[in-house]
């Protein structure tokens, strides 16, 4: 044999061995670095999803402790029962305060809302949670006096909501008619 062709001989047994090694040993652990990458970019994506709902997750959860501590302000507003005396005396309050006088109150209907002895029974059908009291005012005065009132009522400690003001006006002042309702809890 010629040198040359020892030398062919030589390299292509070496180009086969490097080949085979190749096949072997290296294309495997390409595939593998390949599929590790792979796998790395899936985590990566998978850990800033959970990072941006734990952020998400912050977000909501201070919302419901927005949420909470507004309910627990509105609860504090509304009494475990109609409060009939205190709820008068809260009124009277708001009347002496802005100088208006109550020419009439009524709870209406004695049927729906009033109880036998005229005692004030909730509003709504027994199975809601919060129940409301109706009732009626006639008052008299000047305008200015009956938005001061108005403001005091809805600055009152306990919830309560103007569902009607009628307001008639003459040369001593107004006469107002005010349909209120006071929530509680049953």
């Amino acid at each position: 044999m010629l040198r040359r062709e020892r030398l062919l001989l030589v390299g292509a047994v070496a180009v086969f061995g490097l080949m085979a090694l190749y096949l072997l040993v290296f294309s495997r652990q390409l595939t593998d670095l390949r599929l590790a990458r792979s796998e790395e970019t899936r985590k990566r994506n998978e850990v800033e999803r959970m990072a941006a709902q734990v952020q998400q997750s912050a977000g909501i959860e201070q919302q419901h402790a927005a949420a909470r501590r507004s309910l627990e302000d509105l609860l504090d507003r509304v009494p475990r029962d109609p409060a009939l005396p205190s709820l008068l005396a809260q009124v009277d309050f708001a009347l002496r305060a802005s100088g208006l006088e109550l020419v009439e109150i009524t709870f209406p209907q004695e049927s729906e809302e009033t109880a036998a002895g005229g005692t004030p029974r909730p509003a709504g059908p027994p199975d809601q949670a919060v129940g409301s009291l109706t009732f009626q005012m006639q008052v008299r005065g000047r305008f200015p006096q009956l938005l001061v009132f108005v403001q005091m009522m809805e600055s009152l400690p306990r919830a309560v909501v103007l569902d009607s003001l009628t307001v008639t006006g003459s040369d001593t002042g107004t006469q107002s008619g005010l349909s209120i309702r006071a929530f509680y809890l049953r």
